[in-house]
């Protein structure tokens, strides 16, 4: 992540959870389809990739009590907040200070999640992060992938740049954030088509890889995997 991306998700952290409803329409749902998703299997141990303010990871820890959750984020502000919303669960949940890209787990794990996260990471560099989780879950693991998504069509990825910046003034949102959010997302992001992440997902290993949840530019996939166990 760039030092403008870093700037701007400090600026997102406060009031992070108002703000990420603003710009991004059915937030909840999607949540939710992508929490479903994870605690299925009740897995005993998790990693929650970019895990923001916590909240998630709080509603994984709530639903699966003997789970064990490693919570990575890249922003110190964004952990200090974790931290502190997560202490009730310090037992089992540690939140890290790192990005993907420089962690290295001490074993396996069962299931592992990522919400609005990978499309900061660069296109060349995401076949390579995905290799990595697939290697770093058990044979039975699945990583849940919920992101932002590009259209090949120039006229429907305006259409939907459009709609979710209409969506998010008439939220309420600061107008000054919704102009740096939208400027990000075509300076520094790097979204991926569907086709092209399932394919990724694929050649890196996972067995199958499903949308299981699609609205806006924004999707939930499942990813089961292939690869043996570390």
């Amino acid at each position: 992540m760039n030092d403008a991306a870093q700037g701007y998700y400090t600026a997102l952290q406060q009031d992070y959870d108002v703000k990420i409803r603003q710009l991004v329409p059915r937030y909840d749902e999607m949540v939710e389809c992508a929490v479903g998703l994870v605690v299925h299997d009740t897995p005993l141990s998790v990693l929650d990739i970019g895990a923001g303010s916590g909240a998630v990871t709080k509603l994984i820890a709530s639903r699966v009590p003997e789970a064990h959750i490693t919570a990575l984020d890249a922003s110190p502000a964004m952990v200090q907040d974790a931290t502190d919303r997560l202490a009730d669960f310090a037992e089992r949940v540690t939140v890290v200070q790192r990005a993907i890209q420089e962690f290295e787990p001490p074993g396996a794990f069962d299931a592992a999640f990522s919400n609005l996260v990978l499309h900061n990471v660069p296109a060349a560099t995401k076949p390579q992060v995905l290799r990595k989780l697939s290697s770093w879950l058990r044979p039975s693991g699945v990583f849940v992938w919920g992101d932002l998504i590009r259209f090949d069509a120039p006229e429907l990825q305006q259409s939907a740049v459009s709609a979710r910046c209409a969506f998010a003034l008439a939220s309420g949102c600061d107008p000054a954030l919704v102009e740096e959010n939208f400027r990000k997302e075509s300076v520094d992001d790097h979204p991926l088509s569907v086709d092209v992440m399932r394919a990724m997902a694929l050649a890196a290993g996972f067995a199958s890889a499903d949308v299981v949840w699609a609205r806006d530019a924004f999707v939930v996939l499942y990813l089961k995997n292939g690869a043996q166990a570390p």
